[in-house]
């Protein structure tokens, strides 16, 4: 599919992980294996999960397995932000079941812009073409400001995402924000931000735009 750019068009941004591909199992793949490197017993995801969802501090999370040495924390920040965009994690992502279609749709009516934060641009381009996103979509990758990306967009309408890293720079800038609970922020935590408007699956953003 052609998605070049209609200057008559609007354009709506959204966020890619947790938007529209699935982090949750690279999220707890990573605790989970660096804590077994340290020599820990990882919690379950069904529990580890919604702690993530809920912002809960990190050094909690550790210490239901016992991790409390500041020594092995710190080891296992620096490890996670390592493997964060390490290709052999980022393979695991998947689309959430409704995205393509829902794109598809949106495509037909607005430019649209994946606008992520990440630091590998070549794995990122790598990934985002692989899960056939680039099919519906523009790639824009910022390594800094979100909210000064959007700011260059031309006729930049609204923005999708799933956490204050979305809803706060579109607020700003002064578009619709559109916050989905599909990611690592839940319903609660989003609702403190003032989102236009808070959905659960992005599928349901056709109602509101």
């Amino acid at each position: 599919m052609d998605t070049s750019f209609n200057e008559f068009m609007k354009t709506i941004a959204l966020d890619l992980d947790g938007t529209l591909i699935d982090v949750s199992e690279r999220d707890y793949r990573i605790y989970a294996d660096i804590l077994l490197r340290l020599g820990y017993s990882p919690i379950s995801k069904d529990e580890y999960w919604p702690l993530r969802r809920n912002i809960t501090d990190i050094h909690y999370i550790l210490s239901l397995s016992g991790l409390v040495s500041e020594e092995d924390v710190s080891a296992f920040l620096k490890e996670r932000k390592a493997l964060m965009e390490a290709w052999s994690y980022l393979r695991i992502d998947k689309p959430f079941d409704d995205v393509k279609e829902t794109l598809s749709r949106l495509n037909k009516e607005y430019n649209l812009i994946i606008l992520t934060k990440r630091y590998d641009r070549e794995v990122t381009k790598r990934q985002v073409s692989e899960l056939g996103l680039t099919d519906f979509a523009e790639l824009m990758i910022v390594t800094d400001s979100k909210e000064e990306a959007m700011r260059g967009i031309n006729n930049l309408y609204a923005m999708i995402g799933d956490t204050e890293n979305d809803i706060v720079p579109a607020n700003n800038v002064g578009i619709k924000s559109i916050a989905v609970t599909t990611g690592i922020r839940n319903k609660e935590k989003l609702s403190v931000y003032s989102p236009s408007v808070i959905i659960n699956h992005l599928s349901e953003v056709i109602q509101y735009i």
